[in-house]
């Protein structure tokens, strides 16, 4: 079993090779967990709920960038939403055509491209809103820190980025206080320890500032007892691009502080 992932690396970064072909790259795989059912299970319950803390956040009018595909409705749904065909990129042709049938059958209008989330092939700016959904922490820190960066270099001057990820895993977070259940779901998802031990925040401020110079304002809505957030990064003096409702803060306030 230990060389099946070499049949999937064409193409492909060797860590989504090596450590996720079974759920990303092998067809028997995706049609398995592009099930709600199935991916509320992984979630505890928790993805219909992600989704509508994610779609309430969307402001349909805006040019909007989704980098990398997720299973369920949400790409389907994010893209009946929108004024403008949705953008859609992903390294795997196999999540590229899962994400075209799915928006077809909704009569969805969605754009599609075949990038890597670390090298994105678009301009400075291109987009007024970027999603990231339950992406960053399947990837190694230094694919992370590229992908982070490249989702903000795109991203336009007043602009938002939503993201969707777990929760820091601080007194909010449930997985904070039951270290066996966190050791297996660490065991499961070989980069999420190192994913939690970033300050996800701190690190957006830092892209943030360096592409706009200036701190983005912030807003974060924890979901299932603490164990997932949904953030909005918004860039402006005055929190424009912030949805009009939910608790925001900026560097100044935003470091160990946990929003429920």
């Amino acid at each position: 079993m230990s060389g099946i992932w070499r049949r999937f690396a064409d193409g492909i970064p060797e860590y989504l090779a090596r450590h996720y072909w079974w759920a990303y790259l092998a067809r028997p795989g995706v049609w398995f967990f592009d099930h709600e059912p199935v991916i509320s299970l992984i979630l505890f319950g928790a993805y219909r709920k992600l989704v509508q803390a994610a779609l309430a956040r969307v402001d349909p009018a805006l040019s909007t960038l989704m980098i990398a595909n997720v299973y369920g409705g949400f790409v389907p749904r994010l893209a009946a939403r929108l004024h403008h065909p949705l953008t859609l990129v992903d390294v795997a042709p196999i999540q590229l055509a899962l994400a075209r049938k799915k928006a077809s059958k909704a009569h969805a209008s969605i754009r599609l491209a075949r990038m890597d989330a670390a090298r994105l092939g678009f301009r400075n700016g291109a987009f007024a809103q970027v999603i990231v959904f339950f992406l960053w922490h399947e990837m190694p820190p230094d694919a992370r820190a590229r992908s982070e960066e490249e989702a903000v270099r795109v991203l336009r001057e007043g602009g938002r980025l939503i993201v969707v990820e777990y929760a820091p895993l601080d007194a909010g977070n449930p997985l904070a206080r039951i270290a066996p259940w966190r050791r297996v779901m660490e065991r499961l998802e070989p980069f999420l320890a190192g994913f939690w031990r970033e300050d996800l925040v701190s690190r957006m401020q830092q892209h943030m500032r360096a592409r706009f110079g200036r701190h983005a304002h912030v807003q974060q809505v924890r979901v299932q007892g603490g164990l997932y957030a949904c953030w909005v990064f918004a860039d402006g003096r005055q929190g424009h691009g912030l949805p009009p409702s939910g608790p925001s803060f900026t560097l100044a306030d935003s470091k160990n502080r946990a929003l429920r």
